[in-house]
């Protein structure tokens, strides 16, 4: 059986390059991005599939696992890479109001973790990327 990971928040930087390490090494690789055109050549060259999912929305999560438990019987891997950035200057925050885009790690990595593709670590606990 083939080694698989999923690569949550994938572009062209940081999940790009570890998304084509896994693929080098044999994994069967699943790319998810709120704009999946932006990753179309990548997800060709790994041969990998394209899932659109918005991390920080729930419901979009839960139809993310929902294709993940169809496509993989296991997951062995999973990269959680979200980011949003607006161009320009940053926004000014503060402690209660922070910019849109620093809180958007955050509650996107709460939405993501709180139910795992149930295939998750079949070898027990594990740690996601």
């Amino acid at each position: 059986m083939s080694r698989t990971a999923l690569v949550v928040g994938a572009g062209a930087g940081i999940s790009a390059s570890f998304a084509r390490l896994l693929a080098g090494e044999g994994h069967e690789i699943a790319l998810a991005s709120r704009n999946p055109a932006k990753v179309a050549a990548l997800a060709g060259d790994l041969k990998a599939t394209m899932h659109v999912g918005d991390a920080a929305d729930p419901a979009s999560v839960d139809r993310l696992f929902e294709q993940i438990d169809r496509q993989f019987p296991t997951l062995d891997v999973c990269l959680f890479n979200t980011s949003a950035r607006a161009p320009g200057r940053s926004p000014r925050s503060t402690p209660i109001r922070p910019a849109p885009h620093f809180s958007l790690s955050p509650t996107a990595a709460f939405s993501f973790v709180r139910l795992p593709p149930s295939g998750c670590c079949p070898m027990g606990p594990a740690t996601s990327l």
